[in-house]
């Protein structure tokens, strides 16, 4: 519904062709093409799949041991659950229609020449802002934390009150930690937009309901002895 709100459509994060099945429809091919696929996340995986629907040939390669990219540390807290499943999803799906996939793979240019595909898709996904506030040793991307790479202890200051931001920071807060929020802007929330209006107000309500505390419109400059 927040959708509908904020485009006047329906349209849905994890399938493109909702409410767009006509001209979405997928057009017969003429020929079949060889592809490779960099980057085994949620682009990747979904660019293979239609791709083998259609009648072509992908084969995907992923640096890691599992598909699902970002969707993995995504789907680690208990309310992100069907990140998760769509990972899963996908993997069953890319099993079903035979697409090869390749783990610990990192794609060069001697083995794109190699493989003398058609065409290669690049889907190796993004990597997380990091800045040096002094004391690195314990400042760690929200991946790292929600993987469980990283222990953050027991008080976090959480740089950034965006979705992630927030997820991470409720997700904390729900073991008992000590969670504060630093925002540049004047509220939690402001960008990257529109949300899900349901995942907004539930994250809006919960922060402060699990203690979570909010400083906006503050920017954080240095971080030594423990100390912001």
């Amino acid at each position: 519904m927040g959708r509908v709100q904020e485009f006047s459509m329906i349209n849905c994060a994890v399938n493109p062709q909702a409410a767009r099945e006509r001209v979405t429809a997928y057009e017969p091919i003429l020929k079949s093409r060889r592809v490779m696929v960099v980057g085994g996340g949620a682009a990747g995986c979904e660019a293979a799949r239609v791709l083998a629907v259609r009648g072509h040939k992908p084969e995907l390669f992923e640096k890691g041991d599992r598909l699902g990219g970002n969707l993995i540390p995504g789907g680690a807290p208990d309310f992100k659950e069907d990140d998760l499943a769509l990972a899963h999803w996908y993997e069953v799906q890319l099993q079903n229609l035979k697409v090869p996939v390749h783990f610990h793979t990192c794609v060069d240019r001697d083995m794109v020449l190699a493989g003398n595909y058609d065409a290669v898709i690049i889907a190796a996904g993004s990597r997380p802002k990091v800045f040096s506030l002094g004391d690195d040793e314990r400042v760690y991307p929200a991946a790292q934390v929600l993987t469980g790479e990283k222990d953050c202890g027991d008080t976090t200051v959480v740089v950034g009150g965006g979705l992630v931001g927030c997820e991470t920071a409720l997700w904390l807060a729900e073991q008992g930690k000590n969670v504060t929020i630093v925002e540049v802007l004047d509220r939690l929330m402001a960008v990257n937009g529109p949300l899900c209006h349901a995942n907004k107000d539930m994250l809006e309500r919960l922060l402060p309901y699990h203690g979570v505390k909010a400083i906006t419109s503050a920017r954080v400059t240095g971080y030594r002895g423990g100390i912001l």
